[in-house]
């Protein structure tokens, strides 16, 4: 029984940091397209 705990704990751990990382990846998408575009916007507007 402890053995399965263990086990069940350990993926818990480790789906608990893969979400971490999609979350993290998500949000430095979306704050790269946004920066970027308003860097275009910017650019085209003062051409």
């Amino acid at each position: 029984m402890n053995k399965n705990y263990h086990l069940i704990d350990e993926i818990y751990q480790q789906t608990n940091s893969m979400f971490k990382n999609i979350l993290i990846s998500i949000i430095l998408s979306n704050f790269a397209t946004s920066s970027l575009q308003k860097s275009t916007e910017y650019t085209y507007n003062n051409i």
